[in-house]
């Protein structure tokens, strides 16, 4: 609500780009993770945990402070702040307030969204069953292969060609999300998807290039 987004923003504008601060936001962090799952809610303080706008600003705070590509992984709670000591690759620190400033855009367009904590599968299952032929698409942003391995919920080869033959299925319009990977082009070849490469990427077999899958409606594939 926008009484926690300006608190939040608030608190975040105040911070120095400072390794105490990144380090006490870790130390947060680890404190309301000790409870488990339940440091995602906040629990007003209780037995010493974080409330939730506390778990909220440290982990703004490891994810824009610490270095690029950590947030979601199992370093996240040993990063360290990102420092350049040249003049390439953009500056830490603008990074860091361009997010705090993002925030009012991200509260507008998270209004508008539901969230869940399901498993895909479970989530696809449901659309097949309750939404046949209704006008919908589906996004899929699951972990990539080789690169997602150093995330903490990560996707087996058996899990991407499930999903794969699954989403191939669906009558309905679906985009996907990848890293141009050998796996991601015997599961979604191009004679079934429409590649789509980053701006100002070539078709190429270069396994970084970032693309966007995409099936038309009601025109379902079978791997």
């Amino acid at each position: 609500h926008r009484a926690g987004r300006d608190w939040l923003a608030a608190r975040l504008e105040t911070k120095l780009f400072h390794p105490a601060v990144l380090e006490e936001a870790k130390e947060t962090l680890s404190r309301a993770r000790a409870g488990g799952d339940s440091w995602l809610f906040g629990d007003g303080g209780l037995r010493g945990r974080p409330s939730i706008e506390e778990c909220a600003e440290a982990y703004f705070v490891v994810a824009w402070m610490g270095r690029s590509a950590i947030a979601g992984t199992k370093g996240e709670e040993s990063v360290g702040l990102a420092l350049r000591y040249d003049a390439g690759g953009g500056d830490p620190v603008t990074r860091y307030r361009s997010a705090v400033e993002s925030l009012e855009a991200w509260h507008q367009a998270l209004r508008r969204c539901s969230f869940t904590r399901e498993d895909v599968f479970d989530v696809l299952d449901r659309i097949r069953t309750k939404a046949p032929g209704a006008d919908i698409g589906v996004y899929c942003d699951p972990p990539w292969p080789d690169d997602g391995d150093g995330y903490l919920h990560t996707f087996t080869t058996s899990q991407h060609a499930r999903l794969a033959k699954e989403l191939a299925e669906l009558p309905h319009r679906v985009v996907m999300r990848f890293g141009d990977h050998p796996l991601i082009r015997q599961l979604y070849p191009e004679t079934r998807w429409r590649w789509h490469y980053e701006e100002g990427k070539r078709q190429t077999n270069e396994a970084r290039a970032e693309v966007f899958l995409v099936k038309d409606i009601n025109e379902p594939t079978h791997p």
